[in-house]
């Protein structure tokens, strides 16, 4: 025979285990079906002694008083035929919390697993509970089920703290008991780490000085330091909040390096007056970098020298120009110096960036800069070319407070047209003359122009004015004794010419006014001109000939004279070549004179010759000299030169030298008779 017990009712699970806010330990499961009605009533037990009937049904949870203590609770089902069955469930531990107090600034907290693995209703993880202020509870971690403690680092000055630990399930949670104790925050923050300190690249003029968050989050903010004029560290800012790790505020970075360090401090402050805060030590001193320049204006190039960075491990460092707001790398050196290439007359302003390991970085002071064009002047004019006689002297004007070198002079060649270097004259002041000797004045117009070597021995690309001499040319008519002159216009004054002055030599010598004075109506006329009629001449000195007034040479001297309202301030004259018109000597010479008489001394008349190199002798017919002169206005007054005595009535031998203006010699002779 087979025997059914039908009424067996399986047994329950304990869904969580509740500790009371007043210690009591309140164990709950879930209600059992009883469909035969054979339930007689639940047993809740511990390993620890518990044994409790429950007839009731419908009753889920029953509490026990505080045991301060984790026990092993099950539960049971009685039911069956008379009640002679009993299931029981698996053991489940309440969630006792054990709190530590090490005095240290911290507490540990210690519990033990409702079950050795979870169940499936279970969550994977414990809430950490902490009570501040009294009665409010806040979670402030979690860890995983098979963790059975932790550690909270006290973030509060001086308080009564507890805590409690829950497990939450589908159903319900396990509580565990509340544990408290007096705590006091002993934990400094931590040492802060700086992360550089330089220029505040936002802001320009500004230091800035970054760090790190503090470990420690009841930091309540950071203090940074620098040092005084003596040297001594002293408080420079508070920064307040634990997430704000940085400062920046105006101080000249080229006065330094400048040095820094910072400080945390919490919540935990002292009741004294001023109030203290619990701070930590201070970060090693970081100085910031001092970068300065110097330009090699002729190299183009600028050298930069810095500081090391004191305080952190660089890496690199990197050289940047900042432009109108834009930044260029311009390359990475480990060393403290490098000398760049830059452009004249350019601004630049360069920062140095210290590259950390840890990819963090700071700025130098910067060295802004302007690069200057070496040499150039605020004028530079090309003030005169001017015939001297054979030479030609020319002046040029130009700005020698820059420091230019010297003036170039290049005078155009007559053959191909191509300009040529003649002379390169050392400026000594902002006048500057060099006299041109190998200039051919006496066969044409010569063109000449200059520039500059500036400061740095380079040429300028740019001419000055040119300048181009006044060359006389002309025609003689020797019979109607008039000449015709004509000259090339002057070029190279800032304010054009005025007028020309034409003058006429007298017997060699320039002296008194002009003859003429040539107005320029046209500054683009090429060619002027002037008829000199001689016969005037002639006729207003009293002269029988020419010769008494010019030696058979007429020379003319042309000189431009500029207007007013030179851009420079002068008002200059350039002279011409002297242009001379040669007449063909003219030579009479009687045949007999009387020295008692009405032609008493024999002298030929000659006309149109120099001065130079004359000579008049008288000789008897037997190779005698009676007389010999090289004055060319002295004759023979019939007297033996030697004795004094009279020459006897007789035909003497004459011998005439001379020479014309072009210096062809001529030589005359024949003979005279003497009558007394």
């Amino acid at each position: 025979i087979k025997l059914v017990n039908t009424g067996v009712i399986q047994s329950t699970q304990i869904n969580c285990i509740e500790t009371l806010p007043n210690g009591d330990v309140k164990i709950n499961w879930n209600q059992v079906s009883n469909p035969n009605n054979s339930f007689v009533a639940y047993k809740v037990k511990s390993l620890q002694g518990l044994d409790v009937n429950i007839s009731d049904i419908n009753t889920t949870s029953y509490t026990i008083p505080a045991i301060n203590a984790a026990h092993d609770f099950y539960i049971g089902v009685q039911s069956g035929c008379d009640g002679n069955v009993t299931k029981y469930s698996d053991t489940v531990k309440n969630i006792h919390l054990d709190l530590i107090n090490p005095n240290n600034g911290t507490a540990i907290l210690q519990w033990n697993k409702p079950k050795s693995s979870p169940l499936n209703s279970y969550n994977s993880h414990y809430r950490i509970y902490r009570e501040y202020p009294s009665g409010i509870f806040s979670l402030i971690d979690s860890t995983l089920y098979n963790n059975t403690n932790y550690k909270d680092t006290i973030d509060i000055c001086d308080a009564f703290i507890s805590y409690k630990i829950v497990l939450p399930t589908t159903t319900c949670a396990f509580t565990s008991n509340i544990e408290g104790d007096d705590f006091e925050d002993m934990i400094t923050p931590d040492i802060p780490l700086i992360l550089g300190v330089g220029a505040d690249t936002t802001q320009v003029g500004n230091v800035l000085v970054t760090w790190n968050q503090n470990g420690q989050p009841d930091t309540y903010g950071y203090v940074v330091y620098t040092f005084d004029a003596n040297g001594l560290l002293f408080e420079l800012d508070t920064v307040w909040g634990w997430q704000n790790t940085s400062y920046s505020y105006p101080d000249d970075l080229a006065n330094g390096p400048l040095s820094y360090s910072v400080a945390a401090f919490d919540s935990c402050y002292t009741a004294a007056v001023p109030v203290t805060y619990q701070t930590s030590a201070k970060a090693n001193i970081n100085a910031t970098i001092v970068l300065t320049s110097s330009v090699q204006m002729c190299e183009k190039t600028v050298s930069l020298f810095w500081t090391p960075y004191v305080g952190r491990q660089v890496s690199s460092y990197i050289i940047w120009n900042r432009q109108n707001g834009t930044w260029t790398n311009l390359g990475a050196t480990s060393d403290t110096l490098i000398i760049l290439s830059v452009d004249n007359g350019t601004n630049y302003c360069f920062y140095i960036e210290a590259r950390f390991n840890d990819g963090n970085s700071a700025f130098s002071s910067p060295s802004c800069l302007y690069v200057p064009s070496p040499g150039v002047p605020s004028f530079h004019y090309f003030k005169i070319a001017t015939v001297d006689e054979e030479v030609v002297v020319l002046t040029d004007y130009i700005d020698a407070s820059v420091g230019i070198q010297a003036i170039q002079f290049e005078r155009r060649r007559a053959l191909d047209g191509a300009f040529e270097i003649i002379s390169i004259v050392p400026v000594n002041g902002d006048l500057t003359t060099f006299v041109d000797e190998t200039a051919e004045v006496q066969d044409y117009s010569i063109e000449y122009r200059t520039k500059f070597i500036d400061s740095c021995g380079g040429f300028s690309p740019n001419y000055a004015n040119i300048n181009r001499t006044i060359y006389v040319s002309g025609m003689a008519d020797e019979y109607e004794l008039i000449n015709n002159i004509q000259w090339n216009r002057y070029e190279g004054f800032n304010a054009g010419v005025d007028h020309y002055l034409v003058y006429r030599s007298f017997n060699g010598n320039f002296i008194g006014p002009p003859i003429a004075i040539i107005p320029n109506l046209n500054d683009n006329q090429e060619i002027y001109s002037y008829t000199d009629d001689i016969n005037n001449l002639v006729s207003n000195t009293m002269s029988s000939s020419l010769s008494d007034y010019s030696n058979g040479a007429m020379c003319y001297r042309i000189i431009a004279k500029e207007k007013g309202g030179n851009f420079f301030g002068f008002q200059d004259s350039s002279q011409s070549n002297d242009f001379c018109l040669n007449y063909v000597p003219l030579v009479f010479i009687p045949n007999a004179f009387t020295p008692e008489a009405l032609n008493p001394i024999f002298i030929p008349v000659i006309t149109n010759v120099s001065e130079k190199n004359y000579s008049f002798q008288i000789f008897n017919r037997w190779g005698k000299a009676f007389f010999k002169t090289n004055d060319i206005l002295k004759g023979w007054d019939g007297k033996v030169e030697s004795t004094g005595e009279n020459a006897a009535n007789d035909s003497y031998l004459y011998f005439i030298e001379f020479e014309d203006q072009d210096g062809k010699s001529y030589v005359k002779k024949g003979f005279v008779t003497l009558i007394r």
